[in-house]
């Protein structure tokens, strides 16, 4: 692993770019002829004291009520995880921050800036930028990325921050192609952990881990795991950064294997979790875990009760063991090739559903005015208008690897495993992926009369947006079975 400090479419045929491209040179020595080649990055992308933070509430034009950060708790960091596969150079690089969420605006700008950064630093020509897989945890301590937590003036979102964001993440991919070393690859499914949330239709309470082994040793060089839950265990009277659950899972897991571990989101829609749940038999929220802080040397917030420290660390932490104890059951990986698709699609935008105050989450938008390219409110009349966002679908062996735009819920990501089943294998979601839309019901839950999700669907990007996007990805893999016949 490389750690590198920082600063404390409508046309389906012509959306889809499926990437393959000689053999890199360079991140490893010595080319290697088969398997698969891994490696690590690791940046700060923590801000400054004084920043203001996003995740939760609104302050609506009042500064005093807006969350800004006093310090850093425990480091807000981009994590980076390259693969390539040796035998046509093809590589992907799966990048987790911890941040609320993270704009397609800024994405395109760090996949655009890849292409000179890899010829400068490997010699790599007209790398592609799409290979960047980028997701956001959804901590709800980290800074307001999208500018929706400020005075809704505009300045919420901080654009110095913001480029300091892009310029680590791409560091963060560097550092992680740079250290690409020969690996076999492990997946273990076989864990759970308990999470509750108001999808009426399906529950993810699984824990999936892709364990990256040296290829000569066996020895773990780093793990990358997946489980669905938001990211509030702190409450939002914190005024510190904190990766939450996230950062005391890394920790605990790192400890346990004896090596660098990643947390990816999953689908987390209106899922929540806390750590009582672990405990069996108990009922009630007073939680019988109490473990003391891992993070002791962080900023100390003088308003913040023990208990909620003592929450997120034993969260975490029995969230790593049992993530840990699967990997008992682990499976190779088979070497038979890597595949990244990077795909647009168009949606007609429609939120008719007021967050508070009659205003939509497309108002909030243009009176920002905000990153968002989204048609105005008297295009969006019109149900042809379409804005546009992104996701990628990764083939590495038998596993589907995809993104999704936003916070979906479980229901739409077995409803996205339905659709990849024709290609086999297992399929591992991942929430808040290319781009950040809100929350994604399912179309089916939209035309529910379930109150306990008004919220979700009001802060959306509305019912058409999981529709084109399961309407587009099975013509894709219509496509790619028709193919291999």
């Amino acid at each position: 692993m490389i750690s590198i400090n920082g600063k404390v479419g409508n046309h389906l045929a012509f959306a889809t770019v499926v990437v393959a491209l000689a053999a890199f040179a360079g991140g490893c020595g010595e080319e290697e002829l088969t398997g698969w080649s891994a490696g690590m990055g690791v940046t700060d992308v923590s801000g400054d004291v004084g920043t203001l933070m996003g995740g939760y509430g609104f302050c609506m034009n009042t500064p005093d009520y807006c969350r800004y950060s006093e310090g850093t708790h425990d480091p807000l960091l981009s994590h980076a995880i390259a693969v390539r596969d040796n035998v046509t150079g093809e590589a992907v690089i799966f990048i987790s921050v911890d941040v609320v969420g993270i704009l397609r605006y800024d994405i395109d700008q760090i996949e655009a800036a890849a292409t000179a950064r890899f010829e400068t630093e490997f010699g790599i020509k007209d790398f592609d930028g799409t290979r960047l897989v980028i997701s956001a945890t959804h901590t709800h301590h980290s800074t307001d990325t999208m500018g929706l937590w400020g005075p809704l003036d505009g300045s919420g979102r901080d654009e110095e921050y913001a480029a300091y964001l892009r310029d680590q993440i791409l560091d963060s991919a560097v550092a992680a192609y740079a250290d690409l070393q020969p690996v076999n690859i492990f997946w273990s499914d076989t864990a759970t952990a308990p999470n509750y949330d108001d999808d009426e239709y399906s529950d993810d309470t699984r824990v999936m881990t892709l364990r990256f082994a040296d290829r000569d040793t066996g020895a773990t060089r780093f793990t990358m795991t997946r489980w669905s839950a938001h990211v509030t265990n702190y409450p939002q009277a914190l005024g510190a950064f904190s990766a939450g659950h996230p950062g005391t899972f890394t920790k605990q897991m790192e400890a346990l294997t004896g090596a660098p571990a990643v947390y990816f989101q999953g689908m987390p829609g209106s899922v929540y979790s806390e750590a009582y749940l672990f405990e069996d038999g108990n009922e009630g929220p007073d939680p019988i875990c109490q473990m003391d802080d891992l993070f002791p040397e962080g900023y100390q917030d003088p308003d913040l009760k023990v208990s909620f420290v003592s929450a997120v660390t034993c969260l975490g932490t029995k969230l790593a063991e049992r993530a840990y104890a699967a990997l008992a059951d682990e499976v190779p990986v088979p070497d038979t090739g890597l595949i990244n698709r990077h795909h647009t699609l168009s949606f007609h935008p429609q939120t008719d559903i007021p967050i508070m105050f009659g205003y939509t989450m497309f108002s909030y938008v243009e009176m920002g005015p905000l990153h968002f390219e989204v048609p105005s409110a008297e295009e969006r009349q019109d149900p042809n208008s379409t804005m546009d966002t992104h996701f990628n679908w990764v083939t590495l062996g038998d596993i589907q690897i995809i993104t999704t735009p936003g916070e979906g819920f479980p229901s739409f990501g077995y409803q996205i495993e339905d659709v990849l089943a024709p290609m086999g294998g297992k399929v591992l979601t991942l929430g808040l992926g290319q781009d950040w839309l809100g929350y994604i019901p399912t179309e089916q839950q939209w035309a529910d009369n379930n109150d306990a999700i008004v919220y979700n669907k009001a802060l959306s990007g509305g019912p058409y947006l999981p529709k084109r996007y399961l309407e587009d990805l099975q013509v894709m893999v219509e496509a790619e079975v028709a193919a291999q016949k």
